[in-house]
């Protein structure tokens, strides 16, 4: 994959979520000063904090990450639309005409005359305006493409961790800004400290500043209700991530080390749906902890997956999963782009061109341009064509996802495409391939991997969300999470870290 290796992280440890030195000392430390100081200090903290965690893990990159914030803070004071005193009263008696037009009441002669004149007389954007919005866009997607263009050609060339989800965060704000959707952030603390904020710089959530603007003030503090939330979330993130993740990657493990080409067709099948629940698991897991931490000091909850795999086309599932990617390509890209507006033949190229950037987004290597541009056909086969189908046989429908989505994702995990014409090889066998190379290897990984495959299943039913949902407040399911966060607690002391797959984006 592209991004960071598992052997960057390796001392990274106060970012991953998943481990011991996290767990119980850096965010209890955090937690405990940020309920102490005073809460005009909370902002600050949560910037220095995080800027501390991330210069013990990648101390050179700080200087990068410090950098993109001040110029993208400058940036935003320059293309903020937000109007002079003058033009607010003004702003105000015209919002006032309009409550009293909808509400029948009269306006004195000639105040309508003035309001369409000064709108017909309004400056349109200024160009140099224009020039600068243009080259803040550009400053962001150069540096990134520039780490990722470095990575693909030197895998010993690391990118700073995080850099694809804290260049979108940029980039979000600035649009907002440039399109007058928010104002410009005016204090260099709080533009940092929503930009760096160690729950969300690895992988995120995508959260927008708009969503964050009226939280970064801290002036709730922690209150009991949101550290019990909040705890709730990070130990079911937890025990997704290091229960069924971790133990799934060994089933996909186990496959690499034996190889594709001795692997039985029944194993590969086995594989592929391992390797889906093990992804979904493991980023559900890591938005779910770092959706807890932000509910804790008083941020946003934001939902990041929605039982994706209860979809009934690949277009649904990929609204439902990494929720936060998905409206960002959409606002920013898609919709910008024409979005369906301007007919059928030009909505397909926009979704094309949409989903080869997703795949182009998660790495340079040939598999994710194929992943991304094989997503994209499905999607535009469904919108074209196949949706009356699929809304009309809900059976099939689901089965045609659960089909489809782990296929794909075999072309998302294996770079080599010898590597992935064997695998798919496995998965239907050809002439001169037999069915079954090694008879007995599917039973033996199912009888280890059954229970776990059996609770992943489970827990993507939404029937099962939604009661877990309603009973969290019972005393069994307040036990039962006790219970697996000190079972997740034992699995971390007796396994190698292992880090969070998305963090290598």
């Amino acid at each position: 994959m592209a991004g960071i290796g598992t052997e960057a992280l390796d001392g990274f440890n106060t970012l991953v979520f998943g481990s011991l030195e996290f767990l119980f000392r850096y965010l209890p430390l955090f937690l405990l000063i940020f309920c102490l100081i005073p809460q005009k200090a909370r902002c600050f903290w949560l910037l220095a904090y995080s800027l501390l965690l991330y210069w013990a893990g990648e101390p050179w990159y700080v200087f990068l990450l410090v950098g993109m914030a001040a110029v993208n803070y400058l940036f935003g004071l320059s293309l903020d639309r937000r109007k002079r005193p003058e033009e607010a009263d003004e702003t105000a008696e015209d919002a006032e005409g309009v409550r009293r037009w909808l509400t029948g009441e009269a306006r004195p002669e000639g105040e309508w005359k003035e309001l369409f004149v000064r709108e017909a007389h309004a400056e349109p954007d200024d160009r140099n305006r224009r020039l600068l919005f243009v080259l803040a866009l550009f400053c962001n997607l150069f540096l990134l493409s520039w780490f990722k263009w470095n990575n693909a050609f030197d895998k010993s060339y690391l990118l700073p961790v995080g850099l694809s989800f804290y260049t979108f965060k940029n980039l979000s704000y600035l649009i907002d800004v440039y399109r007058g959707e928010t104002a410009a952030e005016r204090s260099p603390v709080r533009f940092g400290a929503y930009l760096c904020m160690f729950p969300q710089i690895v992988s995120g959530p995508i959260m927008r500043y708009r969503e964050a603007a009226g939280e970064l003030s801290f002036e709730r503090g922690i209150s009991l209700y949101r550290l019990e939330s909040g705890t709730k979330r990070i130990v079911a993130g937890l025990a997704a991530k290091v229960l069924i993740a971790d133990r799934l990657a060994i089933l996909w493990n186990d496959l690499q080390t034996v190889g594709f080409e001795s692997i039985s067709t029944p194993l590969a099948w086995l594989g592929a749906a391992g390797y889906s629940l093990q992804l979904y698991f493991d980023f559900w897991g890591y938005s779910l902890i770092a959706v807890g931490i932000g509910e804790i000091i008083g941020l946003p909850v934001i939902r990041n997956f929605h039982h994706p795999y209860a979809s009934r086309s690949v277009s649904e599932f990929y609204r439902r999963w990494h929720m936060t990617l998905g409206s960002f390509f959409r606002d920013y890209v898609y919709i910008p782009l024409g979005g369906n507006r301007k007919g059928r033949g030009r909505t397909a190229c926009n979704l094309l061109a949409v989903w080869l950037l997703t795949g182009l987004w998660h790495g340079n290597s040939v598999n994710f341009l194929l992943w991304g541009f094989a997503l994209g056909v499905f999607i535009v086969l469904e919108r074209l064509a196949l949706r009356p189908f699929l809304e009309k046989h809900c059976l099939l429908s689901h089965l045609y996802v659960l089909l489809v989505i782990p296929l794909t994702w075999m072309v998302f995990a294996i770079p080599s495409l010898r590597e992935m014409g064997i695998y798919f090889l496995r998965l239907f066998p050809l002439a001169g391939r037999p069915e079954t190379v090694n008879p007995g290897d599917f039973l033996k990984e199912l009888r280890s991997f059954a229970p776990t495959l059996l609770i992943a299943a489970v827990f993507c039913v939404p029937a099962v969300g939604r009661w877990c949902e309603r009973h969290k407040n019972d005393t069994a399911v307040i036990a039962a999470l006790f219970a697996l966060f000190w079972l997740a607690v034992y699995q971390m002391a007796n396994a190698v870290n292992n880090p969070f797959m998305y963090a290598n984006f």
